[in-house]
């Protein structure tokens, strides 16, 4: 699975749980935001921050420093690769966003 195929299975399961999903699609870097997770993830009893990995490809230095600081904040910062999603790890954690239990 891509990361492209990641994106959008994650995509359906944000529609599918009524979350709301912001994707840094464009690398743009104002105030040199390098490192922001991929996804934000808004839902009516929780916020996450994803970063998106396929099954092989590391997390930056800028993607670790700034997951460490939002962990530091009590945020909700993590990666997910296509084995979360197979596992079903995806659909729970964005249900609980929701608080809901997976389908």
């Amino acid at each position: 699975m891509t990361e492209i195929e990641l994106l959008r299975a994650v995509a359906r399961l944000c529609v599918r749980y009524s979350v709301l999903l912001d994707h840094r699609h464009l690398p743009v870097y104002v105030y040199d935001l390098r490192g922001w997770p991929d996804c934000s993830l808004l839902g009516t009893k929780a916020t996450a921050f994803r970063e998106l990995k396929n099954a092989t490809r590391a997390v930056t230095e800028e993607q670790q420093q700034v997951g460490k600081r939002m962990l530091q904040s009590g945020l909700d910062w993590g990666v997910w690769r296509p084995r979360h999603y197979e596992s079903g790890t995806i659909e729970r954690e964005i249900a609980a966003l929701v608080g809901r239990k997976p389908w």
